[in-house]
């Protein structure tokens, strides 16, 4: 490749992050309330949730975002081998 088409290609990622970052907005912390995990947010410590070894139900994966990450998996495995 030339130096032309180098400097072009540079100038285009260069004016997509600029575009990108233009058009996303800022982060806002949570105002109020602790939010869902108030019991986690108020311990101290880490010695109560790192010693019991039971899992939260309501924080599980379900099925179709189980299947969805083995699903990505296989055909993430399958790009790198036939393309």
């Amino acid at each position: 490749m030339d130096r032309k088409k180098v400097l072009c290609a540079l100038a285009l990622c260069v004016a997509l992050c600029v575009a990108l970052a233009m058009w996303t907005e800022l982060a806002s912390a949570q105002r109020g309330d602790l939010g869902m995990d108030k019991e986690l947010a108020t311990k101290k410590g880490v010695g109560g949730s790192l010693a019991n070894k039971e899992f939260d139900k309501n924080k599980l994966p379900g099925r179709w975002k189980i299947s969805f990450g083995i699903g990505s998996i296989v055909l993430a495995i399958a790009v790198v081998k036939y393309l």
